[in-house]
């Protein structure tokens, strides 16, 4: 059985889950970055402490430890751009401009740790980067405009690209997958303890938990659990072959995003639906198309 394919396929569905169910949180209830930012990163906490009883790792500080701790804190990080993004653009457009995290990963992965760049892959990375320009244009009024969630989505997927080849370079260093995997974990959860050298934003993020209703707070730990275990399956897969070809299934996660908003919006009405108007679509049909050509590329 080809285990690489099978975690690389995994990680766009649980991954595709999450982005109707953050864009609908994040206009309805929730309307600040930090405060989800925050609870992504707290999420890992109590479970990341788990998982050193559970799994029996040894605890040792020294450098390599240090660095993928530091690896992990750029898991969570970029969330902040995420949530930006998902303030004002569709789920399926934010799915299509994580497309640039293998794009990001490539070119990281080629300085950092030595992975071959070949001519055609160094061509795949304009095309996804065109791409990427391309899903973050659409028609108001008759005239073009450009998002501001690409910028933010592209500074979020380069920090994800950091946190991805951080981990595979690191890891061999470690006994085995779960004790490297961990520590890595632990570093996610340590930008959720920033937030206590700051009183005056920790008592308005608990504001903003406080009077979340039954059907939002089961949304949100629906979410946060799906995207934890789409970066397990993802950073495993990244040891099981190359970092910059391990990204290449994220192609089919604005599919999973746009079933899973139709699906959900369905049955609540704080999940925005998707725009109709058939000009943007044409942007983000040919946005989609273009980018899994790139996608194509990368692996030849």
């Amino acid at each position: 059985m080809n285990y690489w394919l099978l975690f690389t396929i995994l990680t766009p569905l649980l991954w595709g889950m999450t982005h109707p169910i953050d864009a609908g949180l994040r206009r309805s209830f929730i309307k600040n970055e930090e405060s989800l930012t925050w609870f992504f990163a707290f999420f890992h906490l109590p479970l990341a402490i788990l998982a050193f009883f559970v799994f029996d790792i040894e605890l040792i500080f020294n450098l390599n430890v240090a660095l993928i701790i530091l690896a992990g804190t750029f898991w969570t990080l970029p969330a902040y751009f995420y949530f930006k993004s998902v303030k004002f653009e569709s789920a399926s457009t934010v799915a299509l401009l994580l497309q640039m995290i293998p794009l990001c990963t490539l070119v990281i992965a080629y300085f950092f740790i030595d992975e071959s760049l070949s001519g055609i892959q160094l061509a795949a990375f304009f095309v996804i980067l065109f791409g990427g320009i391309l899903a973050a244009m659409k028609i108001k009024k008759n005239a073009l405009h450009f998002s501001k969630a690409f910028w933010f989505m592209l500074i979020g997927c380069i920090m994800w690209a950091i946190s991805n080849v951080s981990f595979k370079y690191f890891e061999p260093d470690f006994i085995n997958f779960t004790s490297a995997f961990v520590y890595y974990f632990f570093g996610s959860s340590l930008p959720a303890l920033l937030l206590l050298l700051h009183p005056k934003k920790l008592k308005s993020t608990a504001k903003s938990f406080r009077k979340l209703p039954a059907s939002a707070w089961s949304l949100l730990l629906l979410s946060r659990s799906a995207s934890l275990g789409g970066s397990l399956s993802l950073s495993y897969a990244v040891t099981l072959g190359k970092a910059s070809l391990t990204t290449v299934m994220m192609g089919i996660q604005p599919f999973f995003a746009l079933l899973f908003g139709f699906l959900f919006s369905i049955f609540f009405k704080f999940i925005p639906r998707e725009s109709l108007d058939m000009k943007n679509w044409a942007f983000k049909i040919l946005a989609l198309l273009i980018v899994i050509f790139g996608l194509i590329l990368l692996q030849i």
